[in-house]
């Protein structure tokens, strides 16, 4: 039994027990903080979305440009692009074709259309966005807005209205 005690451990005791420290601590080291993660410490491109659980990503935890649509307008009764609240929309992609307003040429295929009637015009319009190909529109349209006076159901074409892609 005493030779046990006084015996010194083997260089390969030692270097087991050490990678054994090392496996169980390193990825603990990779990081300081706990369970934090900063910009700096990852590459560019590397999480992608099916490395992140739903509902884990708040708004606030996005950028203004990421939060935004990728395109929208302020559009008015004449059919002008106001460029002050408008990005990535210009005159020459807005078109008005038989009380329908044509969006061609987006530069990308939006996926949701969102249109309001602006605060500072007619009451009782009902506004109508609709990704799907109008009749009224020449050619092959990436989006549309019809407008509509709800009491008689009659076009309206003289009336602002924002409109925004994504």
């Amino acid at each position: 039994m005493r030779k046990l005690i006084n015996r010194r451990p083997s260089a390969g005791l030692i270097v087991g027990c050490l990678a054994l420290a090392v496996a169980l601590g390193g990825t603990a080291a990779a990081l300081p903080g706990s369970n934090n993660v900063d910009g700096n410490d990852l590459e560019k491109n590397v999480v992608k979305s099916k490395h992140i659980k739903n509902k884990q990503v708040k708004p606030g935890d996005l950028n203004a440009k990421a939060r935004s649509p990728r395109a929208y307008a302020h559009v008015t009764g004449d059919n002008t692009v106001t460029p002050s609240l408008s990005r990535g929309i210009k005159n020459s992609m807005v078109t008005v074709e038989t009380n329908v307003y044509c969006f061609n040429d987006l530069g990308f295929s939006p996926k949701h259309v969102q249109a309001t009637v602006d605060s500072d015009n007619t009451t009782n319009v009902i506004i109508q966005a609709t990704l799907e190909d109008q009749a009224e529109c020449a050619g092959t349209e990436d989006a549309s807005v019809r407008m509509i006076i709800a009491d008689t159901s009659s076009a309206v074409i003289a009336t602002n209205f924002f409109v925004a892609f994504d």
